[in-house]
């Protein structure tokens, strides 16, 4: 039987500089684009974006810990099915989103919209993971998860994706309004596709059923089977801390 050739150093060294590259891609969409929004988007980010209204670290911190959590319990349960591209993407993810709190803090909206920032979100997340994809590897996160819930729940690993991207997408109900939630929800892959039918109008497929999503000028409008969604652009909800540190501003005493 004939040995397997084994990489040479620089193709090792430019199969690590193709997925850093795409893990700094899918990083700047997370903290330039998901973390305005405040949406939970299927993704261990989007569950850090939650969890950092509870714990007093920064989401990169957050992000590591799930990441590498997760990437121990898969070890456990799934041995070697988690190769080193996805122990690299996994811890490299938060590094990049730590540069850019150091190098870009408390960043605002890019577009001034909840809506334009997840769908921004969607379109420069997708490049990273079409790159990944192409290198047979994964940002990790959910990935694990969906692993893990297909071995030991029998449920097909797209189905296991949807279920525990829809997870994440609704802890958003424990922080923010329903306006958030609804945008969680509807930027997470429920095993879908999407086509643009013009400048203005993408039409998505999920599970067999069709919707289109178009902007009307401030207005983002949702159609599926003649029920029509509504989504007014307006002004970001802050942050649970914000408004807590607000409250305590207005409470105190004049001098």
């Amino acid at each position: 039987m004939p040995k397997q050739k084994q990489p040479t150093a620089l193709a090792v060294a430019q199969e690590a500089a193709i997925l850093t590259v795409a893990v700094a891609i899918i990083a700047a969409a997370v903290y330039f684009f998901l973390v305005p929004s405040h949406a939970s988007v299927s993704s261990i980010s989007g569950l850090g974006i939650v969890l950092s209204n509870f714990v007093p670290l920064s989401l990169s911190a957050i992000t590591m810990i799930l990441n590498v959590v997760l990437l121990i319990i898969g070890f456990f349960t799934c041995g070697r099915e988690f190769g080193a591209k996805t122990v690299y993407t996994s811890i490299l993810l938060p590094v990049f989103i730590g540069l850019f709190e150091r190098l870009f803090p408390d960043i605002g909206s890019l577009t001034d919209s909840q809506e334009l920032d997840v769908l921004c979100y969607i379109l420069v997340v997708s490049v990273g993971l079409s790159i990944l994809f192409n290198r047979n590897a994964s940002s990790g996160g959910l990935d694990i998860v969906a692993k893990i819930m297909n071995k030991y729940l029998h449920i097909e690993l797209g189905r296991a994706m949807s279920l525990s991207g829809m997870c994440v997408a609704l802890s958003a109900a424990l922080v923010y309004d329903k306006k958030t939630v609804v945008l969680s929800v509807l930027g997470t892959n429920m095993d879908g596709s999407w086509t643009a039918k013009d400048a203005t109008t993408v039409e998505l497929t999920f599970d067999g059923s069709s919707a289109e999503a178009t902007l009307e000028g401030e207005e983002l409008v949702m159609q599926q089977d003649g029920d029509v969604m509504r989504f007014k652009r307006g002004e970001i909800p802050p942050a649970a801390s914000e408004v807590q540190r607000d409250e305590n501003q207005a409470a105190e005493p004049e001098a």
